[in-house]
């Protein structure tokens, strides 16, 4: 809009040509970085030139307790074995106390044998008449090539029809025997006139 300076007339008028330049346009913005996100480094390469962008990528977790884990599976390692080589080393106990161990022992070829398979016994009995009582002797003999160890020894009196009239168990005087050694061995019980018949056998694990 301009104006006369001495009528006051006021009216519109363009402006000539390039007098008045239109500002640009605005620039779009520039496309948002996608995952992973690539920022700018101002650091030299391996060329030893300077590198115009590097990918930054995203920092792993970092697994807390995974060291715990590791020892607890090294102490149930070493829990293990040491009940495997006790049980090895013990083995003529855990029979003793369990009998049907020896079977899993067998399958790894460390069964503990029968005491009849290593040890010899050879008993006799005779009545003293003096004293009325039975007299059994004998001994006990180790046939092997280690070091036994004998166990309890028990007695069995029948009578005609094969019926148990008393029975006993008892320790002899050495509980170990090297290979080769023999250990003598007395018992004593007031005589039963029922008693037709004796056997003399090693007593069980289970019998007292």
């Amino acid at each position: 809009m301009v104006r006369c300076a001495h009528c006051s007339h006021t009216w519109h008028q363009d402006p000539p040509p390039g007098v008045f330049p239109l500002p640009p346009e605005p620039e779009a913005p520039p496309p948002a970085p996608s995952h992973p996100e690539r920022v700018a480094v101002d650091a030299p390469n391996l060329d030893g030139e300077r590198g115009e962008e590097r990918v930054q990528l995203p920092a792993l977790p970092r697994r807390r307790g995974a060291s715990w884990v590791t020892f607890g599976w090294i102490l149930l390692l070493l829990v293990l074995a040491g009940g495997a080589a006790a049980g090895v080393w013990w083995r003529d106990e855990v029979v003793r106390r369990w009998p049907a161990a020896n079977l899993i022992y067998g399958k790894v070829g460390l069964a503990v044998p029968r005491p009849s398979d290593v040890l010899r016994l050879d008993a006799t009995a005779r009545i003293d008449e003096a004293a009325d009582r039975l007299v059994i002797e004998g001994k006990v003999t180790n046939v092997s090539t280690s070091v036994q160890t004998v166990p309890r020894i028990k007695v069995e009196l029948t009578d005609e029809r094969q019926q148990i009239v008393d029975h006993w168990t008892f320790n002899v005087s050495t509980e170990r025997l090297l290979p080769g050694a023999t250990v003598a061995f007395t018992t004593t019980k007031p005589r039963n006139p029922a008693a037709k018949n004796m056997a003399v056998d090693f007593a069980g694990p289970d019998e007292p």
